[in-house]
């Protein structure tokens, strides 16, 4: 069994006090597993799992105490160990709160996943004011 298990998805939360406009948000990856010689190998690039606007298309922005969820992600071919994630936000002005990025894994094929808000935490940004933040997580 991965880190990542069978079936993954990602999940953030918004609790800024503000509403996020569309790109503000980016969750990209690069897993890796061990090779046949016992080394580390790692994905050959890295893969976006979540990005407000686009991956998913819908919704565009992201409002306040409310959670963007990407698709699930099956890892049963790949079979990824873990994983490499960087975790970006831009907040708007007046951002005041915790933008919390979760990995949720389902036990049965991608069908389900926990309620959002119960899955691991991976990263919390904290902002009292507008900007970006970045923060990269080894899973």
């Amino acid at each position: 069994m991965s880190a990542l298990g069978p079936d993954f998805r990602f999940v953030v939360y918004n609790g800024t006090g503000q509403t996020i406009a569309s790109g503000g948000i980016l969750v990209r990856y690069r897993g890796w597993k061990y090779s046949n010689d016992a080394s580390v190998a790692f994905d050959g690039s890295t893969t976006t799992g979540l990005q407000l606007g686009t991956t998913p298309a819908s919704p565009t922005t992201l409002t306040n105490a409310t959670y963007l969820v990407s698709a699930a992600i099956d890892n049963s071919v790949t079979k990824l160990i873990g994983a490499t994630i960087e975790f970006t936000v831009t907040a708007p002005a007046s951002a005041s709160g915790d933008v919390i990025l979760y990995i949720e894994r389902s036990l049965d094929d991608g069908t389900t996943f926990p309620d959002n808000g119960l899955g691991q935490v991976v990263a919390v940004l904290n902002f009292t004011t507008s900007g970006t933040k970045r923060r990269i997580v080894h899973l």
